[in-house]
């Protein structure tokens, strides 16, 4: 699903929080950062434990895939002004 590593580094970012502290114990940094650039999906265990983490709601869909409670383009929106400030 579009939009999970751009909500997980703009949540990141939004807390002042690290790569490293948000991925501890859940997976490594390089991992995260392939999330949140796009380069890799993720599995839902793992961003479902990223999500917990950082506090963003979520619920899984009747396949148990994950589903963003928050809307994805206001999502997108916000992490557009925020790179071009």
């Amino acid at each position: 699903m579009e939009g999970i590593g751009e909500t997980l580094r703009f949540v990141r970012k939004k807390n002042g929080l690290s790569q490293e502290k948000v991925a501890k114990e859940i997976c490594s940094i390089s991992y995260l950062s392939k999330l949140e650039t796009g380069k890799i999906q993720g599995s839902d265990e793992i961003v479902t434990l990223l999500f917990q983490k950082l506090k963003i709601p979520i619920k899984l869909n009747e396949d148990n895939s994950i589903f963003l409670t928050i809307v994805e383009e206001k999502i997108e929106t916000l992490y557009k002004q925020i790179i071009n400030n």
